[in-house]
């Protein structure tokens, strides 16, 4: 089972270290075991990464002919459209609803809809994260704001947007399951976020990444 997280991207994104946001946005969405999504206003899908075709069940070519209104499951088409309207005019929502998979299976997705205040409008990144929730209403996060959150957090949430689990997390910086669990807790309290889905979207859409490669060796 999946969640479903959809951030509006922007081109004003400056990433704190190393490489700019278009290359390091490319290098995540690229690389990230975590199924993303690119789709315009319409939810016509326009880039997807590997991950995103092994989830759904089709290859990146294929989802980029497709819109997010072929993935849903049995749901009220009508009240999916709404809730895109609604996050697109809050700024961010999140919830738990069925998705499509090419088989006709359906699985229950958490989504957060995160928009940008300017940039590219046409452009939202959409991330899917496991989760086993049941349907749920949406809901609204507290007001949009610019959180102080450590190189830590940050580097944490980075490896969570590469599709890293807490273990690889704990390994990759020498840090305790329960220390990642933390820094996790920290960062979603700090941004306001609902779930890990959501906290990638933001970070992805607001500039909180870092370049792995730039830490000291």
């Amino acid at each position: 089972m999946v969640s479903w997280s959809c951030v509006q991207t922007t081109a004003s994104f400056t990433t704190p270290v190393g490489r700019d946001h278009q290359e390091l946005f490319d290098a995540i969405f690229d690389q990230s075991r975590t199924a993303m999504l690119v789709v315009d206003a319409q939810q016509h899908i326009r880039r997807a990464n590997g991950a995103a075709g092994e989830l759904i069940g089709h290859p990146p070519p294929i989802l980029e002919k497709m819109s997010l209104a072929e993935l849903r499951g049995e749901s009220d088409h009508h009240t999916l459209d709404q809730l895109w309207e609604d996050a697109r005019t809050l700024g961010s929502l999140t919830g738990v609803q069925p998705v499509r998979r090419h088989d006709g299976s359906t699985l229950p997705v958490r989504w957060s809809v995160t928009t940008a205040l300017g940039g590219h409008q046409d452009d939202n990144l959409v991330v899917y994260l496991p989760t086993s929730e049941p349907t749920s209403r949406a809901f609204a996060p507290p007001g949009m704001r610019d959180p102080r959150i450590t190189k830590r957090q940050r580097e944490v949430i980075t490896l969570i947007a590469l599709g890293n689990e807490g273990s690889e997390i704990a390994f990759h910086l020498f840090i305790s399951n329960e220390t990642v669990r933390t820094h996790v807790r920290n960062a979603m309290r700090a941004t306001g976020a609902h779930n890990r889905a959501h906290l990638v979207a933001l970070a992805l859409q607001r500039g909180w990444l870092v370049d792995l490669d730039d830490r000291p060796g």
